[in-house]
């Protein structure tokens, strides 16, 4: 009992001090991010500056480059760190029994399958259509307050008020659609799980494997259940998450790709 309570506070402690040095190492990525943005749009050709609505800088700099590490850079990073908890919980249920991995293993691959092709264009659109509408939003919420004067004088409040709330709405829509699909595996994972059990159960008794067999099997396997639910729902979530923020991506890579040519030349 000494030994599990050690043990398990050890865990406790190495994995809040791995998530912490992910989440200061992200973080930072983002904060370079927006130096070499607000630098790279600095030192542009004005000719070049002037081709953009200083709202598109505004939200690279400061959205797109915020939202690189919750979107992209912490995802993938707990993407590695989970399926590298993943493989080693299923080489341990290998040695117990292939045959249930085997089972397992189909069941979890179709089921991420149907997921994936399901979802996969969905959610990269719905993130697409979020940078678009939120960058709108900003445009109407920065000429909304520099040209308070001239919208007074012509009394456009309600076009300006109407085009900022709809690209509110619209952005705040895609995200909602998104973050659902990203909920999702979690419950699809305990229905994966409880399915699992009954078929590996069905498989024993049409094979009439001795029923002490089953319970060790199922123990064994309900133990890495437990740790292996958590994980797999982590990695399917995390895929989703960058695939939403993949457009935001692509366009903090060419803008940074730009700066490097400008540098060489």
């Amino acid at each position: 009992s000494i030994l599990l309570i050690v043990l398990f506070t050890l865990k406790a402690f190495v994995s809040l001090l791995i998530n912490r040095s992910i989440l200061y190492f992200c973080f930072r990525q983002g904060v370079r991010i927006r130096g070499i943005l607000t630098k790279g749009y600095q030192e542009m050709p004005y000719d070049e500056y002037v081709k953009r609505n200083s709202a598109e800088y505004i939200y690279r700099i400061f959205n797109l480059a915020g939202q690189f590490p919750g979107n992209t850079l912490s995802p993938l990073l707990k993407l590695v760190s989970e399926g590298i908890v993943v493989i080693c919980i299923f080489i341990f249920l290998g040695f117990q029994s292939w045959e249930a991995l085997t089972l397992l293993s189909l069941i979890l691959l179709l089921t991420a399958t149907t997921y994936d092709v399901i979802f996969r264009k969905k959610v990269t659109s719905f993130g697409l259509v979020a940078n678009e509408r939120s960058e709108n939003m900003l445009q109407g919420i920065n000429e909304a307050v520099l040209g308070l004067k001239e919208i007074r004088v012509l009394e456009k409040e309600d076009y300006f008020f109407n085009k900022v709330d709809k690209a509110s709405m619209e952005a705040a829509e895609m995200t909602v659609k998104s973050q659902f699909i990203a909920s999702m595996p979690r419950y699809m994972v305990e229905l994966i799980l409880v399915l699992f059990i009954l078929l590996l159960v069905l498989t024993f008794l049409a094979f009439n494997i001795d029923m002490q067999g089953i319970v060790v099997t199922l123990s064994m396997f309900g133990v890495a259940a437990i740790r292996l639910a958590p994980s797999t729902n982590f990695i399917v979530s995390g895929i989703t998450l960058i695939r939403f923020g993949r457009n935001g991506l692509r366009i903090l890579y060419e803008d940074m790709i730009s700066f490097e040519k400008g540098i060489h030349a």
